[in-house]
């Protein structure tokens, strides 16, 4: 038997999650597949072995989880399927993770299998839910819009050649000691990073305070209006008493490697982008896979924030289409993201959740879950 041999007969849930869930699917959408099992006990008491997640499975394993099941013809050929260990589930779960927190949401016609073990874990669902669905699942949203400004960019405004050291008047190699520019660029990305607060606190005025004052007395190359990133990190290197030329000199480095990997990133975008999917995101000058992504992940922050639900299949679901059909222009899908993020900040502060998930509540469904598979 191989080392995940037991996979198939401990294998607690099966479900069909992303289009097929949402009731968005099409004839060419791929069927997702996602599990959660108990790995044998050893894997838990002993010390030698270690389970988090299966995303190849073993030789048997349909056949294990179909003497348990009537197993749906379009699983076995998926080319995407996971399977978990249950206190990873649980764990992300608690954490609000939108992918792990809506397969406890499936409606049933989309579970493949589910046994008592997996009916505990539903039954405590609801201690999953809090106050971090506000940014959780906005922040998912917000990876897609950034995806979608990336992606509209390159495809109005491509870059037209590879970057060069001369283009960012910098020598042909680094003017100063590697070990030097590494650590003073670690000094300066610590405190950027500390003067970022906690996304549950207000975006405070005093970040830009701090970055005005740290150049009250610098006297600067480039102007802060035209590029607020070199300002904030000029800024940075200023309030740790770093060299103004120094840093000048750092900066234009920032700006030079950023660019190259802007290039190389566009290269690679440009290279492997499904043919169909290129040819419609050229038509609306968006991607619009992404862009119904993002629809659907502010709406579902507002519902459990407002509602206490994770609603999985899709109310909107023709709205959704749409979006992906490229029925939406660029400006009325900015607009709803817009009107949906300022609803998810109202909704935050009035919502009943708590801040955090019953931690409580969801170690015993976990306890009790791996019970109920004791070897």
């Amino acid at each position: 038997m191989s080392a995940l041999g037991w996979l198939g007969s401990r294998t607690i849930f099966l479900g069909v999650t992303g289009s097929h869930a949402y009731g968005t699917s099409g004839p060419e959408s791929d069927v997702d597949v996602r599990g959660v099992a108990v790995a044998p006990m050893r894997y838990y008491l002993g010390c030698s072995r270690a389970f988090e997640q299966a995303d190849a499975l073993p030789e048997g394993y349909w056949s294990a989880v179909a003497s348990r099941s009537a197993l749906r013809a379009d699983l076995q050929a998926s080319k995407d399927v996971q399977v978990m260990d249950v206190r990873k589930f649980m764990k992300l779960a608690s954490d609000c993770n939108p992918n792990i927190v809506e397969i406890l949401w499936l409606q049933e016609p989309q579970w493949a299998l589910a046994t008592p073990a997996w009916h505990v874990l539903v039954d405590a669902r609801r201690a999953v839910l809090s106050k971090r669905a506000r940014f959780t699942f906005a922040g998912y949203a917000h990876s897609q819009l950034k995806r979608i400004n990336t992606h509209r960019r390159w495809l109005l405004e491509p870059p037209k050649a590879k970057p060069s050291r001369s283009d960012f008047a910098l020598p042909e190699r680094l003017p100063i000691p590697k070990d030097q520019y590494d650590a003073a660029k670690a000094l300066v990305d610590k405190r950027i990073q500390s003067w970022t607060t906690h996304p549950e606190t207000e975006i405070p005025e005093t970040m830009l305070a701090k970055i005005r004052e740290a150049f009250v007395d610098l006297t600067l190359t480039i102007r802060p209006e035209e590029n607020p990133q070199s300002t904030q990190y000029l800024a940075a290197g200023a309030s740790l008493g770093i060299e103004s030329n120094f840093m000048e000199q750092l900066d234009r480095e920032r700006r030079y490697r950023q660019a190259l990997a802007w290039f190389h990133q566009y290269e690679e975008w440009k290279a492997n982008r499904n043919p169909a999917r290129a040819e419609m995101e050229a038509h609306c000058g968006y991607d619009v896979k992404h862009a119904a992504h993002l629809v659907r992940l502010l709406r579902m922050a507002c519902e459990i924030l407002r509602d206490g639900e994770v609603i999985v299949r899709r109310p909107d679901a023709a709205e959704l289409l749409e979006i992906r059909r490229g029925g939406w222009s660029f400006d009325r899908l900015l607009a709803e993201s817009e009107r949906l993020e300022k609803e998810a900040e109202r909704l935050y502060a009035t919502t009943m959740l708590p801040r955090s998930a019953d931690a409580e509540a969801l170690d015993d469904a976990c306890l009790r879950a791996i019970s109920i598979m004791r070897d």
